[in-house]
């Protein structure tokens, strides 16, 4: 027998199996997970629904401020008391431990980054820093000395690694650092033509020298060519706490009266979204779609086809937004969006939702029997196979759209409807591992189930 971890939401490997009974290892392509959903919301507004994290499902604060994914598909939550690491089934969590090096300096994290070797990159309140090694889960505690040579003690906002060769720090009163392997330069209000000591954001501008900095009182510009700030925008009242980009065009979202900062070809212009609003964080999603996480707002989602939906809490759904101050938005790399707010954490999953919406837009069929999925999988025929908490597994034809369900109630030999992988054999045998430890080879023509039997050897 051998094990295998399970490292991403969608791709959780079989917890147990029998190796040489596994004839073909087929296909898992992240990338397939998107390929059927075309635009994030095939049907606008209010059915969508959210799965919340919190407390009680293992996040050890409420309180999300970055959200971050490695290479190895782990979800990593900065919250105002530990390092969360999720895997799709469970929360881990990293806290300082006293007298420890190797661990975290502070419990209250809030800054995450990733670079090309897996590394993720942790910010705290009180200026620290530190480096996780996924692959040998050690923490290096790394030194932030300031201009007068000093340990940074300002808290740090932002942390941005620019794919060439540096770290970037930003924090509430120090300004900026920038970190490489053999250097440390600390820009100041006092050294540098920086606006602002306080520095929320960090974007490095695609297909040009420019390194945007969203500061308290506007946005600051650093070329990367000698490495100076050379341009800055104030704007009065209007702290700039997210940089993103579209095309060409820079966007920069303002904290207060709900402003967009528009910086394209040295041009700059602004526009007002709603003066009521102050936008925490801003994100364009792979589809276009451009989301807004407002303080005490929710969200709001501007489609392609100049549509703004919304989304707030609601006691009376559970599947609502968990809170209504959005701190943070994130995309993985399977087009889900993660949500950090004031009190947990909320899953969108697109082709989830859009699965399951399939089924009730046809009559004669249903969708999928639970929200609750643990696996997907695609087969050699092109269908999408879906291992659910407690709805068996169900097949979905990309071009009928139509979803089938294999379940307790419709097939033969499966002990429960907890099921959490699934592997094809041939063109009409699957593979199926079940929650409770169990492993099944499904005929699909058959709709049966026959539970595989191992021989155990008493161990002396």
């Amino acid at each position: 027998m051998c094990q295998k971890e399970r490292k991403n939401l969608f791709y959780p490997i079989f917890q147990k199996y029998n190796c040489s009974m596994l004839k073909s290892i087929n296909r898992l392509i992240l990338s397939l997970i998107m390929m059927a959903t075309g635009q994030c919301f095939a049907q606008e507004g209010p059915n969508i629904k959210f799965k919340n994290y919190g407390i009680p499902e293992g996040l050890s604060m409420s309180t999300v401020f970055d959200i971050a994914q490695t290479s190895d598909g782990y979800i990593w939550v900065a919250t105002a008391d530990g390092l969360n690491r999720f895997d799709g089934y469970e929360f881990k969590v990293y806290k300082n431990i006293p007298k420890d090096k190797n661990s975290l300096q502070e419990n209250y994290i809030t800054a995450l980054e990733t670079d090309d070797k897996g590394n993720l990159w942790v910010g705290t309140n009180g200026g620290f820093l530190g480096c996780f090694n996924t692959k040998t889960q050690k923490y290096i505690r790394k030194p932030l000395l300031i201009q007068d040579g000093k340990q940074n003690s300002s808290n740090i906002t932002d942390i941005f690694w620019d794919k060439e060769r540096y770290i970037w720090v930003g924090t509430e009163a120090n300004g900026l650092i920038r970190i490489d392997s053999n250097s440390l330069y600390n820009y100041t209000t006092k050294n540098s033509n920086l606006s602002s000591d306080y520095v929320l954001n960090i974007h490095k501008e695609l297909g040009s020298n420019n390194l945007w900095l969203g500061v308290f009182n506007g946005l600051n510009c650093l070329n990367y060519s000698n490495l100076t700030i050379k341009d800055k925008v104030l704007l009065s009242g209007g702290s700039v706490l997210d940089i993103t980009q579209r095309g060409d065009t820079l966007i920069a979202s303002t904290q207060e009266n709900g402003r967009f900062l528009f910086v394209d070809d040295k041009r700059i212009s602004m526009s007002e979204f709603d003066q009521t609003m102050a936008i925490m964080d801003f994100h364009i999603d792979r589809n276009g779609n451009e989301w807004l996480g407002l303080f005490k707002e929710g969200l709001k989602v501007h489609l392609p086809t100049g549509k703004y939906l919304e989304f707030k809490h609601s006691t009376s759904k559970r599947n609502s937004l968990v809170n209504d101050v959005v701190l943070k938005i994130f995309e993985d790399k399977t087009g889900n969006i993660w949500i950090g707010t004031l009190s947990g954490l909320s899953l969108y999953s697109p082709i989830i939702y859009q699965f399951g919406q399939i089924g009730a837009q046809n009559g004669n069929i249903t969708g999928l029997l639970d929200e609750n999925v643990y696996y997907v999988y695609e087969s050699l025929q092109g269908d999408i196979w879906f291992c659910t908490y407690n709805g068996g597994i169900s097949k979905l034809n990309l071009k009928t759209k139509k979803v089938i369900n294999y379940d307790i109630s419709n097939t033969k030999g499966l002990a429960n409807n907890s099921t959490n992988s699934l592997l094809q054999e041939d063109l009409d045998n699957y593979w199926v591992g079940s929650a409770n430890g169990g492993l099944y080879l499904f005929n699909e023509k058959k709709k049966e189930f026959k539970e595989i039997q191992f021989e155990t050897t008493p161990a002396y």
